[in-house]
């Protein structure tokens, strides 16, 4: 619903916004020229910003009026530590102590060369297309110790790595507010290839080694984004 009102909002204003300018002052330029530079912000369902489309940064720089190229990078980690320790009630010892590690990196990248068919109009229409490609890697190993009847140790190794490789494809609109500040509207759309290989290794005894593969091809709609262009 939050969707559907942005969208209907940012139409209506593009609608009325058209209507002043043209009928104001024509000639009024905005700010696709050769050159320029813009960073990009999303504006989330509660009208606050945040990095465009999940990238932790998004550039773009105009070669012509009517030409940019879009580089979008996304890099993000993680690495968590559990302790886990069980007691007895009635003794207060230790049951079971328990170790977690657990380790994520993911990086993207997305540059598009974008193309503008209006550009010196308020508001202007663009599409654009490029690579896409992404790399994730997760990590986890656990250890758990059991001191009952019988003392008893155990260890879990999971890795796994997935790639992806493909093209995504945009069409939006852009509405220029002033000089260096716009909005703009943008469906996205994708088409990649994925790969994915996971392996499992339990130290008992015998130690057991699992390891699975999975690849698939993908054609995706990625939604409706709303974003804040800031040129410079």
């Amino acid at each position: 619903m939050r969707t559907l009102t942005l969208c209907f909002l940012l139409m209506a204003f593009s609608y009325l916004y058209s209507q002043d300018t043209n009928s104001t002052d024509s000639s009024k330029t905005n700010p696709l020229q050769e050159g320029a530079w813009a960073v990009q912000f999303q504006i989330s369902n509660n009208f606050t910003l945040q990095s465009f489309g999940g990238a932790n940064i998004s550039l773009k720089r105009h070669f012509t009026p009517n030409s940019a190229v879009r580089l979008s990078v996304s890099i993000s980690g993680r690495s968590t530590r559990i302790n886990d320790d069980q007691y007895k009630d009635d003794f207060n010892s230790v049951v079971i102590d328990g170790i977690s590690n657990d380790d994520i990196f993911s990086i993207n990248l997305n540059p598009q060369y974008l193309f503008y068919f209006n550009p010196n109009k308020n508001p202007v229409v663009y599409f654009g297309i490029g690579p896409y490609v992404n790399y994730q890697t997760n990590t986890t190993d656990q250890q758990s110790n059991s001191y009952d009847t019988l003392y008893t140790s155990s260890k879990t190794n999971r890795v796994s790595d997935q790639f992806s490789i493909g093209i995504k494809g945009v069409f939006g609109i852009e509405i220029f507010l002033n000089d260096f500040l716009s909005i703009h509207s943008e469906y996205t759309s994708s088409a990649y290839y994925n790969y994915r290989k996971s392996s499992n290794i339990y130290s008992t005894q015998p130690i057991q080694k699992r390891i699975q593969e999975y690849d698939a091809i993908y054609f995706e709609g990625n939604g409706v984004l709303f974003g804040l262009s800031v040129y410079f």
